[in-house]
């Protein structure tokens, strides 16, 4: 006993001492909390552009801060990159694209590009080559968009002072209200507009052409039209004949946008889009196309922008689009009739998946709309599951009374499981009288007859 005391009291004396333990903190390796998510604030310009051009980029985002604009820019081609870009684009005012080799041949970049379209953003272009070096190297749809649009070409990283201040002018310039004259009545209110327009509505009203036709063509006033040159006195003419004396007057211009297999898909667009798929062209109906403009090229400039609309619509918001989510949760903020009648076409594409997120963005524009309501109502006959699923949420969110039986009919006899679900989700979430009476009765139903089962299985 004695020793033990004595042992002990040589260690508390400075003796052989234990090995101390280490803090439990010295040990652990601490736990690193990720970066927080920065808040991106709304920029008076988006620009995008590839890694390439960052030099370019930062002197155009000095001048143009300078200037008093807040400015959001991004070279990065990856998927976040790409999703950031679309959602600053939503609410910017102008959209700047640097337009290279790579941004031109880059299919983000080209998403980018058609979603400024859609929204209604002026689009500005500072090229880094000319367009005849630049455009063969675009897909179809970037093309025809940035055919007719002014480009200010920077063939230098450091470009001259003078030429950037030029640039700088020109983005201030649309800021100011466009006055070009269009070819049909634009961004009415949605609720004081008819439901059939006689006149096709433009998605992008702040486009600011740079030319009428090509380069090298400068306004030319009409002393007759493309009828009277081709036509002379007819009121009517075969459609072969209409779209033969096309492709001859505008062969050239045609040519250096379309190749061979895409000049098919024009001619069944100003067929059946402009049209309306007829036999014969009437000449009231191509002057009611053609519009008053007293440009020589108006039917051409029309139907180059209904190709422009088409091929940019179906960019934002199809499947493989980089944007198609950021579209469709903010259609809401640049709606317009324009756009609405272009997903009311889709409707009809042949691709189902185009059908499904048309009509799912129908239903985000929160456009109570009666002939829009009835074209829904008629899609929940569609023989593809993800369209009439997508169709039943999209009345659901629109809150439409007049598809109530419709969709109980759905919910009750379609055979597809997910199709019934999204059809009763639809009715919850419509939360007037008349829904949540049919979800009553239907499951006051529905238990009724699980207890007759259960009985029938008794005996």
């Amino acid at each position: 006993m004695g020793n033990t005391e004595n042992k002990l009291r040589a260690r508390n004396d400075g003796g052989a001492s234990e090995p101390k333990l280490q803090s439990v903190q010295s040990v652990e390796k601490k736990t690193e909390l990720p970066a927080p998510v920065p808040i991106l604030q709304p920029a008076d310009i988006v620009i995008s552009a590839t890694q390439g051009d960052e030099a370019l980029v930062a002197i155009f985002k000095t001048k143009i801060q300078s200037a008093g604009y807040s400015v959001f820019s991004n070279t990065s081609t990856t998927d976040e990159a790409a999703k950031t870009v679309g959602k600053m684009l939503v609410d910017a005012k102008t959209f700047i694209f640097v337009v290279s080799e790579e941004s031109g041949s880059n299919n983000k970049c080209s998403d980018q590009v058609s979603l400024a379209y859609i929204s209604n953003k002026p689009i500005v272009i500072a090229a880094r080559k000319s367009k005849k070096e630049l455009m063969p190297k675009m897909n179809l749809g970037l093309k025809l968009t940035l055919a007719n649009i002014q480009w200010t070409v920077f063939e230098s990283d450091t470009p001259d002072d003078t030429l950037v201040n030029q640039f700088v002018q020109l983005v201030q310039q649309y800021e100011s209200p466009v006055n070009e004259s269009v070819e049909a009545v634009v961004e009415q209110p949605l609720e004081a507009a008819p439901p059939f327009q006689n006149k096709r509505m433009r998605i992008n009203t702040k486009l600011r052409s740079g030319t009428a036709v090509t380069d090298s063509d400068k306004f030319e006033v009409a002393t007759d039209t493309f009828w009277e040159r081709n036509f002379g006195d007819d009121e009517e003419i075969a459609w072969f004949r209409f779209e033969k004396e096309f492709l001859t007057e505008y062969d050239t211009q045609l040519q250096g946008l379309f190749t061979d297999e895409h000049i098919p898909w024009l001619l069944e667009m100003m067929r059946d889009d402009i049209f309306g798929g007829c036999e014969k062209v009437s000449r009231s109906h191509f002057q009611q196309v053609r519009g008053d403009s007293s440009e020589k090229h108006s039917f051409y400039k029309v139907v180059s922008q209904i190709a422009v609309e088409k091929f940019n619509m179906k960019e934002v918001f199809n499947m493989k689009s980089t944007v198609r989510l950021t579209a469709v949760e903010n259609l809401g903020k640049f709606q317009n009739l324009a756009v609405i009648e272009a997903l009311l076409r889709l409707l009809e594409d042949p691709d189902p998946n185009i059908r499904a997120v048309a009509a799912i963005s129908l239903g985000r524009t929160g456009v109570q709309e009666e002939s829009i309501i009835d074209t829904l109502i008629s899609m929940l006959k569609d023989g593809d599951r993800i369209v009439r699923q997508s169709v039943c949420l999209s009345l659901g969110a629109l809150k439409a009374k007049k598809a109530i039986p419709h969709i109980s009919n759905i919910w009750r006899n379609d055979f597809i499981s997910v199709v019934r679900d999204a059809a009763r989700t639809a009715l919850e979430k419509m939360e007037v009288p008349e829904a949540q009476e049919v979800l009553k009765v239907t499951r006051i139903l529905e238990d009724e007859i699980k207890q007759l089962e259960g009985k029938i299985v008794q005996v």
